[in-house]
């Protein structure tokens, strides 16, 4: 990855959108943001942990190793989303791997500094366990669903999950 250089304000930085203002300066000075190219592997799973990451721009894809040569799609992160945050209270070793799917931007804080944020900023801690709370459920979903749905119905509930997270675009493309 390559630094890059991002003029950061109150409502392009996830952090800077959630916690108070006077803490803004020490984001700023603490955040680092770094060019990504498609396919460029941002950490990998059992590496150690040192920060948690956010998309600036672009869209990262958060996954795990099944088996020898598989890997299990845990979840698409797009702008303004964290990512590499299930390190918090763990051993300190990345459990998933982050993969740009295409050309962006990812912000990057090291965790003691992250730790510091959230016992300082009451409103980011709030938002960040709410986004904990709507990921676990989701993961009880597709849980319930790989045990219970037929191939055609996770296939169908894939496609409409893509759906809403991306949404639709007009484009044809003609072959």
């Amino acid at each position: 990855m390559k630094k890059a250089v991002v003029i950061d304000d109150a409502n392009s930085c996830l952090l800077c959108k959630n916690c108070i203002k006077e803490w803004i300066p020490a984001i700023l000075a603490h955040k680092k943001n770094y060019k990504v190219k498609k396919g460029e592997v941002i950490f990998k799973e059992g590496t150690p942990a040192n920060g948690i990451f956010f998309v600036h721009t672009g869209i990262v894809k958060v996954h795990k190793r099944w088996g020898a040569d598989k890997e299990l799609i845990l979840r698409f992160a797009k702008e303004g989303v964290i990512f590499g945050h299930r390190v918090l209270g763990g051993n300190g070793i990345y459990a998933i791997s982050a993969t740009a799917l295409q050309p962006g931007i990812v912000s990057y804080v090291d965790m003691e500094f992250f730790e510091a944020t959230l016992k300082v900023n009451a409103d980011f801690a709030y938002n960040l366990l709410m986004f904990f709370a709507d990921e676990l459920r989701v993961s009880e979903r597709k849980m319930r669903n790989l045990a219970h749905m037929p191939v055609k119905g996770r296939v169908a509930e894939a496609l409409i999950m893509l759906k809403d997270q991306f949404g639709l675009t007009n484009r044809i493309r003609h072959l």
